[in-house]
């Protein structure tokens, strides 16, 4: 950073208001070309290269490599967004004196002590403010969202929306945008009383909850085997993705999702290839049983962290967006112990039968490395499960839908992959074959914010 410099020879003072009488230097020389010599502090110089084997860096790090060193560095920036942000905690609104002051040490470590120790000496306002006063401003507060700028910031967005459509000329300005806003205030108002005729017109007799028309077919929210949508004789798709997430909307937190028996109809033996060859047994039906798919399932999380319960959606598909997208998911076996898997399918009904069950590969959770950083911070390591030393493919699972626990993020391992395949090895790009499979390694991310603090937080 510049420090501050006399007027240079040559620059051209810029005199201040009538009152102050003061020059200033912007510290540039002439603008005209005639440049004089620039005066400054010199610099802070950039860590060295060595610094690695500085005292202070032993004393925090240890004979831990560089990489570990920064890997650490970002982990803890993780960790403290989290508590910043509210993630992953139970209750986001109540936070006693302790934990305030565990929150304002542990920034006061990460910026002071581990990020100027890796990228150097760093003065800022807002590190400094971090560092130095969130206790202050906790305690005097009492939550971190008062200051909260993101819901002026949205409010500000129908301003421009609004300058916009105006002609940008004049007084008038204003008197555009007022009646702009008059307007879309009255539409506002009309549209609840329509939307509610039309949605009371198109309730069935009997019906108990609301309901969902796309493409001229009517979808039950009743969650019966007969009360779904038409499924044509000719095995085709007559049914989008947008079911599930009309009735995660429309219904209330309850333990059991309301749902329709809609999808595509597969025999066992056309998916029964490949990865998926264990299906029949999977599912206990022989190569004709017809069964019922979908690209993805509605359900509701449950976090151990005993956050307010959430409706999530894992998806199992091929081609969404034409791309293939396949959710790892956190379940509970049949005797209640806490697994890993990859959905591969999603199964509404087996020959017509209703039946909600999740296909999954399976995963192990495996030793993590001598010193890992990623395990100290909570992330778990894991890897496929083999039914038999033999089997070429994970073992698949049938899980319920009622037994799933949340959706998790898994990332690969990348120094493992690294070191077997070399440092321009990618996922994409390693070859498919039973060896790789049995020695490929993951790692859940316990940074992901599945549970944040609301905007407006109430108890």
């Amino acid at each position: 950073m510049y420090g501050a410099a006399g007027p240079a020879s040559g620059s051209a003072p810029v005199t201040g208001g009538a009152s102050s009488g003061r020059t200033y230097d912007d510290g540039f020389g002439n603008q005209l070309g005639n440049v004089g010599a620039r005066t400054m502090e010199e610099p802070e110089l950039p860590p060295s290269p060595h610094f690695g084997t500085s005292p202070t860096y032993q004393k925090l790090f240890g004979d831990a490599s560089m990489q570990d060193a920064v890997l650490e560095l970002y982990c803890q920036a993780a960790r403290l967004t989290n508590r910043l942000f509210g993630d992953n905690v139970a209750s986001s609104v109540i936070m006693t004196e302790k934990e305030m002051q565990s929150l304002a040490s542990e920034a006061y470590h990460f910026l002071v002590d581990t990020l100027q120790v890796i990228m150097g000496p760093l003065q800022t306002t807002k590190l400094h403010r971090l560092a130095f006063h969130l206790l202050k401003e906790l305690l005097g507060r009492g939550n971190l969202w008062e200051g909260d700028t993101s819901e002026n910031e949205s409010l500000h967005r129908l301003c421009k929306r609004m300058y916009l459509r105006s002609n940008k000329r004049g007084p008038s300005i204003m008197l555009q945008m007022m009646r702009c806003s008059e307007l879309q205030d009255q539409v506002l108002k009309e549209l609840p009383a329509h939307n509610r005729a039309d949605r009371d017109d198109a309730l069935p007799t009997g019906l108990a909850g609301p309901a969902v028309e796309s493409d001229g077919l009517f979808l039950s929210l009743e969650g019966d085997a007969e009360g779904g949508r038409y499924v044509g004789e000719d095995d085709e798709e007559v049914v989008d993705d947008d079911g599930d997430d009309a009735a995660a909307y429309l219904l209330s937190p309850t333990p059991d999702l309301q749902r329709s028996v809609s999808g595509k109809r597969h025999a066992v033996s056309s998916l029964a290839v490949g990865a998926m060859e264990a299906l029949g047994a999977a599912l206990g039906a022989v190569g004709e049983s017809v069964l019922t798919v979908a690209p993805a399932v509605a359900f509701h999380a449950r976090f151990e962290w005993k956050a307010r319960s959430q409706v999530q959606r894992g998806r199992a598909t091929k081609s969404f967006h034409d791309a293939p997208w396949f959710d790892v998911v956190r379940y509970e076996d049949a005797a209640g112990v806490l697994c890993w898997g990859e959905m591969c399918l999603v199964v509404r009904a087996v020959n017509g039968a209703r039946r909600d069950v999740v296909v999954v590969r399976r995963l192990r959770q495996v030793g993590p490395r001598t010193g890992c950083v990623l395990t100290r911070f909570g992330c778990v390591r894991l890897a496929w499960e083999y039914g038999s030393t033999a089997a070429e493919w994970p073992l698949l699972e049938a899980v319920p839908v009622a037994r799933l626990r949340r959706l998790e993020h898994m990332v690969c391992d990348w120094e493992d992959l690294v070191s077997r395949r070399g440092p321009l090895a990618m996922p994409s790009t390693t070859p498919d074959t039973s060896e790789e499979r049995r020695l490929a390694r993951f790692f859940t991310n316990a940074f992901y914010p599945w549970t944040s603090r609301d905007l407006h937080p109430r108890l």
